[in-house]
């Protein structure tokens, strides 16, 4: 299972959140579609995806002991860390140049430089 249901954490209640407690349903990247499965099965609502830091939805406790019925695996705090580095890992896979001719280095989509676009 690639979906993950974080341990719980203290926050402040917001009126955008008004509990005091939360924790991450989260994924491994390339697993979106499986997280929003189970969120779906949760009745969360797709607006409720939040992309940054890394893909996940916030949770409540009942719903972080729906989550796991439904099939998440419950992780503990370091590897809810360990996920978050490979989400950063694979962030800045997906973002860095590749490099172009000659050791230039061209960022991802840009078209490649051709003898009279490069001045010669």
């Amino acid at each position: 299972m690639t979906v993950m249901a974080g341990p719980l954490f203290v926050t402040p209640p917001t009126p955008a959140w008004p509990y005091e407690q939360a924790c991450h349903l989260l994924c491994l990247p390339g697993e979106e579609g499986e997280l929003h499965t189970i969120a779906g099965r949760l009745g969360l609502r797709p607006t409720w995806f939040q992309r940054r830091p890394i893909p996940h939805y916030n949770l409540t406790e009942g719903k972080r002991h729906q989550a796991i019925r439904q099939g998440a695996s419950a992780i503990d705090a370091a590897a809810e860390r360990d996920v978050v580095r490979r989400w950063r890992e694979h962030q800045i896979n997906q973002a860095s140049p590749r490099p172009g001719r000659a050791g230039e280095l061209r960022s991802p989509g840009a078209p490649e430089a051709t003898p009279a676009a490069a001045g010669g």
